[in-house]
């Protein structure tokens, strides 16, 4: 190449400049875009397909926009064809306090940018009230033993039998690295003498007490919070508000026999950060709550009279079955079974084995990241994997979070294809492989369509944060504020979604 010598030494300078960071900022970007194009070609080849007849329709199920319930979803819809999902914010528009039956304190479930104005208690159901009260008598003997044996071990008697019996108490921490899962087991069993009863109920309809009455004790001693203006319960109204919110957002319009709802966390012996991988939704907590009072709501017939006077119709042969998905072991768990009616109970049998399954075929894509496990595991060795991580001490990493999300897709599911065996490269592009979190959005619905855009990308923000993507945040904030002064400043926000920050 003949150049001259300012030539060469233009060239030296650009060489010299272009340092190692410079070259993994540019590779980066370059990756992105090659992955970026790919998922928008593949979108554009996929053509909308019309919609399916609800006689065609097995079951219904909502999930979080995560993308580790996306990838359960996708399971579940290969296995079971008939399958309609749905990806909805996990706290699916119930901003509430909410106290269980062995808490002590409320925890906030919305997320962090809405600040609930309910509270909801979970209690025991007439008939066992007696059981938890002794349960709770037994907490409390074994919580005070606990808190005594520290304080004892400070005089000589109580020293010298600690100090005897300590190699005793190092047995635990060895059989959970030894045996993770046989232990569990073992606690879980001893565990039943203090754990509550699951006949319990959610105390989530507004009950007008007298002046001076606690909703929480029934005394006007004490209050369940500081707070003043807060309410205890919902107003069927309010329940009417919430369940027309979220089914509007998602476009659901047809309703099959069962429709469930499926809030989601994690559970681990010896992570650090727990509860960063429970629900970002409900502010760190988990989600169960949030789809059992959804649930409850859905079936009430007072709520199903408001919805149909706004012009909402759910059949009566529709019911909601709310339920709890932890990421981390795969197991699921359903609530207020029990008031399924007889014609559906089949139904619900049916339709958990084909959850079941689709725990079993999910375990077995996550394990294919994880060192521990050999890759020739079928679905219920995988299965068995994955729980015997959630209770491995030596296990600080039980799951890997979002550790590979790329993208965030709003809108219609037909968008997308589903899950098929035999599929082209194309489908198994937008299969996705934990990469894609999904959020059913449908626009003729939702006139307050940025809130539900900028919730989302709020919840991308924390999802991708790890991954180099902020810039999706960016793009968020700068197209909603190009659009509000488009629209003259005149945007307005729902009063329960959550709200844009200056941060």
């Amino acid at each position: 190449m003949d150049l001259g010598v300012e030539s060469w030494q233009k060239l030296m300078d650009e060489i010299s400049s272009f340092g190692s960071l410079e070259r993994r900022r540019l590779f980066h970007l370059a990756y992105e875009r090659h992955y970026r194009i790919q998922v928008l070609d593949a979108l554009a080849a996929r053509g909308v397909p019309a919609p399916r007849p609800i006689d065609s329709i097995s079951f219904q199920i909502i999930t979080c926009i995560d993308d580790r319930e996306e990838s359960f979803r996708r399971n579940l819809e290969e296995i079971e064809p008939l399958v309609e999902t749905f990806g909805a914010a996990g706290f699916f528009s119930v901003p509430m306090y909410f106290r269980s039956a062995t808490d002590a304190h409320y925890i906030p479930l919305c997320p962090v940018v809405v600040k609930p104005q309910h509270f909801v208690d979970e209690i025991g159901q007439l008939s066992q009230q007696e059981l938890q009260r002794r349960q709770a008598e037994a907490r409390r003997v074994l919580g005070h033993a606990s808190r005594r044996i520290p304080l004892g071990s400070r005089s000589l008697a109580i020293g010298t039998v600690t100090s005897l019996l300590g190699s005793i108490a190092s047995l635990p921490m060895v059989t959970r690295v030894l045996a993770p899962r046989l232990t569990s087991r073992v606690r879980d069993y001893v565990a039943r003498v203090v754990r509550p009863s699951q006949a319990t109920t959610l105390c989530i309809e507004r009950i007008d007490r007298p002046e001076g009455k606690s909703a929480a004790n029934g005394s006007g001693d004490s209050k369940p919070s500081p707070d003043i203006g807060l309410n205890q319960g919902f107003t069927h109204a309010e329940m009417a508000n919430i369940v027309d919110r979220l089914l509007g957002d998602i476009g659901m319009a047809q309703y099959s026999r069962l429709v469930f709802v499926l809030g989601h966390g994690s559970s681990s012996l010896n992570n650090p950060h727990e509860s960063a991988y429970n629900c970002g939704a409900c502010g760190g907590g988990r989600g169960g709550p949030n789809a059992r009072a959804f649930a409850l709501m859905a079936n009430d017939l007072r709520v199903r009279r408001i919805l149909a006077e706004r012009g909402r119709f759910i059949p009566d042969h529709c019911v909601f079955v709310g339920g709890y998905h932890n990421t981390c072991n795969d197991a699921v768990e359903f609530f207020d079974i029990d008031r399924l009616p007889p014609s559906h109970q089949l139904d619900f049998l049916q339709a958990k084995g084909k959850l079941d399954d689709a725990r079993k075929l999910n375990a077995r894509e996550r394990i294919r990241r994880f060192q521990s496990a050999p890759l020739n595991l079928n679905p219920e060795e995988a299965l068995r994997h994955v729980e015997t991580r959630s209770e491995d001490l030596a296990q600080a990493r039980p799951e890997y979070n979002h550790a590979t999300n790329a993208v965030c897709m709003v809108g219609r599911r037909s968008r997308t294809p589903r899950a098929v065996h035999g599929s082209t490269f194309i489908f198994n592009l937008v299969r996705s492989d934990h990469r894609w979190a999904r959020h059913s959005y449908f626009e003729p619905n939702t006139p307050s369509g940025d809130t539900c855009l900028l919730g989302d990308f709020t919840r991308v923000l924390f999802f991708n944060g790890g991954q180099y993507r902020i810039w999706m945040w960016i793009q968020a904030t700068s197209q909603y504020h190009i659009a509000a002064r488009r629209d003259g400043g005149s945007r307005k926000r729902s009063s329960s979604g959550p709200e844009p920050t200056d941060g």
